[in-house]
């Protein structure tokens, strides 16, 4: 039996921040970055998924390449299929998790492309171009210096303010709630969103406008009923309509308005019975 091969300095150098990003992310610490901390509590298994990517790479620490002629930056692929056998969970919430982890800086991941200078990732992308699929992407290592964790903790401040989920995300949700070039970064692909849900999402928003200036609020079905009107028939303008809705708090949200439970004095101010939701401009 071989003897194990001795790391390199550069690699037990890269185990240390790793084994140190762990440890930052388990023991957080909550008054320095409150909403981070608040993400994590929301959903348990946002702070697991992370580490489980660490430790991945922590146990497999020779990367599979490295930038600046060997001499830079390690790069590893780690197989969300193996990571989910291993410790459960559906490959949604595992990529909806690692999105949003890129998305505050706790993550990083490098697409692979036929111009890039790499040969690894080169050859990636005519691996997965020759069986059609989409390039794995790379991981690299950051370290969770003060700076970056403040950074995150700033992004997930955002994101409770946006009201945004931590699972089950589209990139139609991050384009809504962040922008077409925030939502390309991580995507790493470049789909738009589509031209009949773009006019969709138009005529909803603009229903709403039209109707909260009139009446003060509106409902998501009295918007939609409206914006209905104003697209083309077909079967093709309910099926866009539909994915509205699947992200109409988001796309609120970036419009200037809210979807929340009626205030009791909103209940009696618009003569609403019973607890449904309703729109109303930002406050």
């Amino acid at each position: 039996m071989s003897e194990e091969r001795q790391l390199s300095d550069r690699e037990q150098e890269e185990q240390r921040i790793i084994g140190e990003n762990i440890r930052k992310l388990i023991g957080l610490d909550v008054e320095a970055y409150p909403a981070l901390a608040a993400v994590f509590r929301r959903a348990a298994t946002f702070r697991a998924h992370i580490c489980r990517i660490w430790e991945y790479i922590q146990q497999h620490p020779t990367p599979v390449g490295r930038d600046n002629n060997g001499n830079g930056n390690g790069y590893w692929f780690v197989p969300v299929s193996y990571l989910i056998q291993q410790h459960h969970g559906t490959a949604d919430t595992w990529q909806s998790h690692i999105t949003l982890a890129e998305y505050f800086g706790l993550l990083q991941r490098v697409k692979p492309d036929k111009n890039s200078n790499l040969p690894l990732f080169r050859e990636e992308y005519e691996r997965a171009k020759q069986k059609q699929q989409r390039p794995r992407a790379a991981y690299r290592i950051v370290e969770y210096t003060p700076e970056r964790l403040e950074a995150a903790n700033q992004r997930a401040a955002e994101h409770i303010r946006n009201k945004g989920r931590l699972s089950s995300w589209r990139k139609s949700d991050f384009i809504s709630m962040y922008g077409q070039q925030a939502a390309d970064r991580l995507y790493h692909d470049g789909r738009k969103i589509p031209e009949r849900e773009a006019a969709a999402r138009q005529a909803f928003i603009e229903a709403v406008k039209d109707q909260v200036d009139r009446n003060g609020y509106t409902t998501p079905e009295a918007a939609r009923q409206q914006a209905l009107q104003h697209l083309p028939a077909g079967a093709e303008r309910w099926a866009a309509l539909e994915k509205v809705m699947q992200s109409k708090a988001a796309l609120l949200l970036a419009a200037g308005f809210q979807y929340r439970p009626p205030k009791r004095e909103q209940r009696e101010k618009f003569g609403l019975t019973g607890q449904n939701w309703i729109i109303i401009r930002a406050q």
